[in-house]
């Protein structure tokens, strides 16, 4: 290896641990400010599992390491207590790669799951733990595609919690006169086909996307 190639490959490791350094102390500060700590997070994807992991609480909700369609979702949070009273049977969709189960008419893909049982057991095993009096709803729809959907919009406001969040980007429009929606930033985002919320906003930043939404805020309003 060159004399350059050792510096490059000293520099890159050089600001990872950096980064890594800076996001640590940004979460213990982050955690200092938390109070309402024993929630249960609704999420669409594995939005409300990396906060939870970054707050250190406990995954008190089944929607971890998974996502579901933005209308299986919006249906699953309108009856949640009918739902998490099932049990997900395996369904077969040949387009998917991951685990993908069934409860009544609501599809869910765990991403990140080796098989079915092993998904099926943690969804049934968190789903006991759901705090029914401390339920915080996150939606999120901030990918590069996300577009104005009043209908959409109406669906989720519509939906019986008092807390709730819908995170979109940019491209969303004006969302003066919407309650509830908050606008994250994925410009700078490198790779931005690759769960563009989850993604550091840039490449020297600490910071994730995601941290433009003030979770610790939401998470303390009751």
């Amino acid at each position: 290896m060159t004399l350059r190639g050792i510096y490059e490959r000293f520099r890159r490791l050089a600001r990872r641990l950096a980064r890594r350094l800076a996001r640590k102390i940004y979460l213990v500060h982050k955690r200092s400010k938390l109070k309402n700590k024993n929630i249960s997070i609704i999420s669409n994807n594995c939005l409300g599992g990396c906060i939870a992991h970054d707050l250190k609480i406990k995954f008190n909700s089944p929607t971890i390491n998974l996502y579901f369609s933005h209308e299986d979702f919006l249906k699953f949070c309108s009856n949640l207590k009918y739902y998490l009273s099932l049990e997900p049977v395996e369904y077969f969709d040949h387009d998917k790669k991951c685990p993908v189960g069934i409860i009544d008419d609501v599809i869910i893909y765990f991403l990140h799951y080796e098989n079915f049982n092993e998904a099926k057991l943690k969804w049934l095993e968190r789903s006991k733990r759901v705090n029914y009096e401390n339920i915080y709803i996150i939606f999120s729809d901030a990918n590069k595609t996300c577009k104005r959907d009043d209908d959409l919009y109406k669906k989720f406001d519509s939906l019986p919690f008092k807390n709730k969040a819908f995170l979109v980007n940019k491209n969303y429009g004006d969302v003066s006169n919407l309650k509830n929606v908050f606008i994250i930033d994925i410009s700078k985002v490198e790779n931005i086909d690759n769960a563009p919320s989850l993604a550091y906003k840039s490449k020297f930043s600490f910071k994730k996307v995601y941290d433009d939404f003030d979770c610790v805020k939401f998470f303390n309003t009751k």
